[in-house]
């Protein structure tokens, strides 16, 4: 029986590789496919694509792929909070600009990036440079991998 996924015991290596082997994954023929498959038809694409492929890693390193060690596996990159490696290895991680953003009423809001991934390549820019005087800026955001 494979045992739980545990990202405290894993070798820094063993991470790395396994967060590569992810990274490849959903940039697959295969797995890109899916994600057209729902986009062509309007609709968003369900998180099941990204969950089989982080159990396929698991299962491919031979760990059980089990909630339990789903949630260990996404507690990687928190694990290695200032390690660029690490971060930069998923796009997933490497875009994320998550922090804590409590803001006061009348406050003025951070101007966090933007990645427009597009065929001309990644292009970066910060979201306030949307915003006109006088109208709400409303952003409605999701995952696009």
């Amino acid at each position: 029986r494979a045992p739980v996924f545990d990202h405290a015991a894993a070798p820094r290596d063993a991470l790395l590789g396994m967060l590569r082997r992810e990274q490849a994954l959903r940039m697959s023929d295969e797995t890109q496919a899916r994600y057209d498959w729902y986009h062509s038809r309007g609709m968003p694409a369900p998180e099941a694509i990204e969950l089989d492929v982080q159990r396929r890693v698991l299962r491919e390193a031979g760990y059980a792929a089990t909630d339990e060690s789903l949630e260990a596996y996404w507690r990687i990159n928190a694990a290695f909070p200032d390690d660029a490696e690490v971060r930069d290895t998923v796009v997933y991680l490497k875009y994320n600009v998550m922090e804590d953003l409590s803001r006061r009423v009348g406050e003025a809001a951070p101007d966090a990036p933007i990645v427009w991934l597009d065929d001309d390549g990644d292009r970066e820019f910060g979201y306030l440079s949307l915003a006109r005087p006088g109208r709400p800026l409303v952003i409605a955001a999701g995952s696009y991998s």
